[in-house]
């Protein structure tokens, strides 16, 4: 598990191109490829992604999503960034 620091800015990996398949949201970058189902691909492609266009704070970002569990959306996140598909800097 990573080291979370609420002033980190996130925001998409280089190359990251983002598909619709029927409900489902895959992901691809240079680092794999990533499929999202259900209520998980709705949230990040509805409220995250469009929200990393700003490059925003892991906390600010949070904060919007505050109707989502926080844990469930830290956990989103952190796999995200583990899978290359987010930086964190």
């Amino acid at each position: 598990m990573t080291t979370h620091t609420p002033n980190r800015r996130l925001g998409t990996a280089a190359g990251l191109e983002v598909f619709a398949e029927g409900a489902d949201l895959i992901l691809a970058s240079p680092a794999g490829m990533m499929r999202l189902e259900g209520g998980v691909a709705v949230a990040v492609r509805d409220r995250i992604l469009p929200r990393l266009e700003e490059r925003p704070a892991r906390g600010d970002l949070l904060s919007g999503l505050a109707d989502l569990p926080s844990a469930e959306v830290e956990r989103l996140l952190d796999r995200l960034i583990e899978a290359g598909m987010l930086i964190e800097s």
